[in-house]
């Protein structure tokens, strides 16, 4: 363990160097970051221009809703974007080459780049919950921080996972490589009010692809009271569906990579 957290710390160091190197694409990175949080903002005025609830959450409570989600994913995609790569990887028999390597595959392609634009999701994402908080008539208490904190944390879990599981699936299934852009248009359903999908959709996004962690849940929970499938899901509860959410994609990790043995070219 201390020796992959020494060379973590190295990969960290290696890319934050790199970063000085060629500011100009990340600040591309930035702005595209940016630009699609805008565009889902514009989105959501839009819809409460034209109704002022959607199930009982206002425009600045979605706000919070949406911030605490983008807080979660921008520290997802600031280490989990090299898995979208697995699925050509795998195509090509490159990745082979990781296997012949004395390291986790997973921890290399998990230190390989680190995205540090993305991290100006998590920035945005603040921005918001603080704005919405503060318009909503929120009071900020101890308790309620740790809580942003271990759900944006428990979140970034959960968004890691599905990105695991996206590429075991892409190594799997070669030829695919859409599947983990298959996977990840669940993520579309994070954005709104759990309610709105009805008992079953709340129980799965819940409990069985948790994604309902990610922001509603922790909003719901700080905004106190919206819904009661908030108040049924304890914090113990919590930790327990993301952990097996995520053990699971781990194990369905190891199957894929332990079954993987190239292209046959």
């Amino acid at each position: 363990m201390t020796h992959y957290l020494a060379l973590a710390l190295a990969a960290l160091r290696l890319q934050f160097a790199t970063w000085k190197q060629y500011r100009v694409d990340y600040t591309a990175g930035v702005l595209t970051v940016l630009l699609e949080q805008v565009l889902t903002l514009v989105l959501f005025a839009v819809i409460f221009a034209q109704v002022p609830q959607v199930r009982g959450w206002t425009f600045t409570e979605m706000l919070v809703l949406y911030g605490l989600n983008r807080m979660a994913l921008g520290l997802a995609d600031t280490l989990g974007e090299s898995l979208w790569w697995v699925g050509s990887y795998a195509q090509d028999g490159s990745l082979l080459l990781y296997k012949l390597r004395p390291l986790g595959v997973l921890f290399q392609l998990l230190t390989e780049r680190i995205h540090f634009e993305r991290i100006s999701g998590c920035l945005t994402g603040l921005i918001l919950v603080l704005h919405g908080a503060s318009a909503a008539g929120l009071e900020w208490t101890a308790g309620k921080v740790v809580t942003v904190l271990l759900f944006v944390l428990l979140g970034a879990f959960i968004y890691l996972g599905l990105m695991i599981l996206g590429a075991a699936v892409a190594m799997r299934v070669i030829g695919n490589l859409d599947a983990i852009t298959t996977l990840w248009s669940l993520t579309e359903f994070a954005k709104y009010p759990l309610p709105i999908f009805g008992r079953t959709g709340a129980f799965l996004l819940t409990f069985v692809v948790p994604l309902a962690l990610t922001g509603y849940v922790p909003a719901a929970l700080l905004l106190d009271g919206h819904t009661h499938t908030a108040d049924s899901v304890p914090l113990v509860g919590a930790v327990v569906a993301a952990g097996v959410f995520f053990g699971l994609c781990l194990l369905a990790w190891s199957w894929a990579l332990r079954t993987y043995e190239g292209t046959g070219n």
